[in-house]
């Protein structure tokens, strides 16, 4: 039998619990009408077509938000958390995403001209038809990206990790691709014109109608790639590991001979 006391006792604890359950609802729904401010936490929050140019956002949490077609313009997301956000068609020109976790993130159609993206974390987002001129992404990781039809020109990809990447149509003229890790990424029909690829890794890539004209790869490394009608007019292929594993002649030019 339950005494009178224990059952009363029983019942209170019952509406606190109940009261505080709500009270974490209703922060929660809160939480995505709160100001953008550093560490502020929009997760799962609907931010379509909103205007943050300018704005801190350092440290936030982004996760699976939606800022599709909304202007980012000059924003502070260092060190933010963007895990699979959607961020389609937004304008991110000039933000900042140093050690940003960007992975599974849906980039599809932004615009990251001259955004700073040192060590930040890309792997499996997708940046199909995505600009990133001018864009500092020294260390990034994008292993397993999507990065199709992506214009990377005049961006420094140095030590980057695209490992696996399908980098097919991509654009990377002008680029510094320096000791970047493009082991077994896709790339057809991609542009190399004018990039730095010293030391740069490419084992087991398909490389298919891609361009190279006038490239530097200086100690690159092509061993087992599959290369079928590519372009290396003017290129720069001294000590270059072959994809037949034979190294090329120093100062090679055009051919690996």
């Amino acid at each position: 039998m339950i005494q009178r006391g224990s059952k009363s006792n029983w019942y209170i604890s019952l509406l606190l619990s109940l009261m505080l359950q709500l009270g974490m609802a209703s922060s929660l729904f809160a939480a995505c009408g709160d100001a953008a401010a550093p560490r502020v936490n929009w997760s799962n929050c609907d931010k379509q077509n909103i205007d943050l140019q300018d704005a801190n956002l350092k440290g936030a949490i982004l996760v699976n938000t939606n800022f599709s077609n909304s202007n980012l313009t000059n924003v502070n997301l260092n060190d933010a958390d963007l895990f699979n956000a959607r961020l389609i068609h937004t304008n991110l020109t000039r933000s900042r995403l140093r050690d940003a976790i960007m992975v599974s993130a849906d980039l599809k159609d932004a615009t990251l001209n001259q955004s700073i993206m040192k060590k930040a974390r890309l792997d499996r987002a997708n940046l199909e038809n995505a600009t990133l001129e001018e864009s500092f992404l020294q260390g990034a990781s994008m292993v397993n990206a999507r990065l199709t039809n992506a214009n990377f020109a005049q961006a420094d990809l140095s030590e980057a990790n695209l490992q696996g990447a399908d980098l097919s149509y991509a654009n990377f003229s002008n680029s510094n691709l320096t000791k970047a890790n493009l082991r077994e990424t896709n790339m057809e029909n991609t542009h190399f014109n004018h990039a730095n690829l010293t030391s740069a890794r490419l084992e087991k890539s398909q490389i298919l109608d891609s361009v190279f004209i006038k490239a530097n790869l200086t100690k690159a490394n092509l061993m087992d790639a599959e290369m079928f009608r590519c372009s290396f007019e003017g290129a720069i292929l001294n000590s270059t590991m072959w994809n037949d594993r034979q190294r090329c002649p120093l100062n090679a030019v055009s051919h690996c001979r």
